[in-house]
């Protein structure tokens, strides 16, 4: 955050927004006739802020005395040719708020004003109001309320965790997800950002159906937006796979029967209602997993590493091993746990180490490598998508590009 000499400094200038959010000063005497809002307008209030077509006069020390950038703003005497020039002094001349949506700054106006017992209510999962929170999280990190940015993603957290299920319909509409969940990743709130993943995962493992299929579009879609998501990013690719069915080869129930013929020619379009980018990720990460699948069909050479096997390692131990995997590998096939799926394969190698210890004389650094594995497995999921990493710059302009409001959409 800029200090308060140079956000000062910005106010010179008419036209650029206030620490790079859109706060503009308009001339007086507006053409347009603007609404006094019904419940934020105070006619005690000190400055008057005008949100679309809507106008609150509030109190300014509220608003000073707990953002720096308000601060900044509204500390400059009456009177003082800057002060003069931002308005906000009445509404003829207000504050100009671009870019905030009505409901939002009624949120900010209601956290800021708010009473204990209403406070309360935030508390319990049957009163809470998510949407109004989440509005509260995105007005208070554009304007740097960050003591009402860090209750509001507390309480959020809070209730995501207990409510994993319900919450996300909870939100109430996909661009309200969508926010709360890029708003998470950007002020460090990991373990709403990983909670919120595995809603996310077990809502798309419901791919076949058309619910499953919007979850998980608007998660790629979000996923898209910045590197800090990659891992999800493949993961959300890896999941559709999986319910999909793509990795199994045994015979199928419900699968529709067609003529002998027909059987032979049948083309599937299921991929035509993604876009050319996402069919391109999806088939190339069938191909390369199938090819992970076929690699793990053979025993992993087992190296003699640092500490060195304490017995006769090539006589003893690699014989050993490649006798224990393969039966593993025949065991997880015969029992139908893995089919294709390198990633249930390695858990069923991982599920074979802890019931069935290995009888070789470095077995301790094996298992440990075998316990990596599903984790070595993860980071590297993107990669079999083909999933960019992202430069320094265009990360930038991702993280700066999702500031902006998402399209209002129906209810989940």
């Amino acid at each position: 955050m800029a200090d308060k000499s140079s956000q000062v400094d910005i106010l010179t200038s008419i036209d650029t927004p206030l620490g790079g959010d859109d706060i503009r000063k308009v001339g007086a005497g507006l053409d347009v006739k603007h609404i006094r809002d019904d419940v934020w307008y105070f006619t005690d209030g000190t400055v008057v802020f005008l949100v679309e077509d809507k106008l609150f006069r509030v109190h300014g020390a509220i608003f000073a005395r707990d953002s720096e950038l308000f601060q900044a703003l509204l500390s400059l005497p009456q009177g003082d040719a800057q002060r003069d020039e931002i308005g906000g002094h009445s509404d003829d001349n207000p504050i100009v708020c671009a870019g905030d949506s009505i409901e939002e700054f009624r949120a900010l106006c209601w956290a800021l004003y708010a009473r204990p017992s209403d406070i309360l209510l935030q508390q319990d999962y049957n009163t809470v109001d998510v949407p109004k929170l989440i509005k509260i999280v995105a007005i208070s990190h554009k304007y740097d309320f960050a003591a009402y940015q860090d209750w509001a993603l507390g309480v959020l957290g809070a209730h995501c965790s207990a409510y994993p299920t319900s919450f996300f319909a909870k939100c109430g509409t996909w661009s309200n997800v969508c926010t709360i969940f890029r708003l998470a990743s950007q002020c460090n709130q990991n373990a709403l950002v990983q909670e919120m993943e595995q809603s996310w995962l077990r809502r798309t493992s419901n791919a076949s159906k058309s619910e499953g299929l919007t979850a998980f579009g608007y998660a790629l879609d979000v996923a898209e937006t910045s590197d800090s998501f990659r891992q999800f990013h493949g993961k959300l690719y890896y999941t559709y796979l999986q319910t999909t069915v793509m990795f199994c080869v045994r015979f199928q129930e419900g699968v529709e029967s067609t003529g002998i013929l027909d059987t032979a020619s049948h083309i599937d379009t299921s991929l035509s209602k993604f876009s050319e980018e996402r069919r391109y990720r999806i088939l190339s990460g069938f191909w390369s997993l199938s090819r992970l699948w076929r690699k793990l069909s053979q025993p992993p050479k087992l190296e003699n590493s640092h500490p060195p096997c304490t017995g006769n390692h090539t006589r003893d131990c690699v014989p050993k091993w490649q006798a224990w995997w393969k039966d593993a590998l025949d065991e997880a096939m015969g029992q139908g746990r893995c089919e294709n799926d390198p990633g249930k394969l390695i858990q069923a190698m991982q599920t074979r180490v802890r019931a069935e210890p290995l009888q070789l004389a470095c077995a301790s650094l094996v298992e440990k490598q075998i316990g990596l594995m599903k984790e070595r497995f993860d980071d590297t999921l993107a990669d079999h998508f083909l999933i960019p990493k992202q430069s320094s710059d265009s990360k930038t302009t991702a993280d700066s590009s999702s500031n902006s409001e998402l399209p209002r959409l129906s209810l989940i």
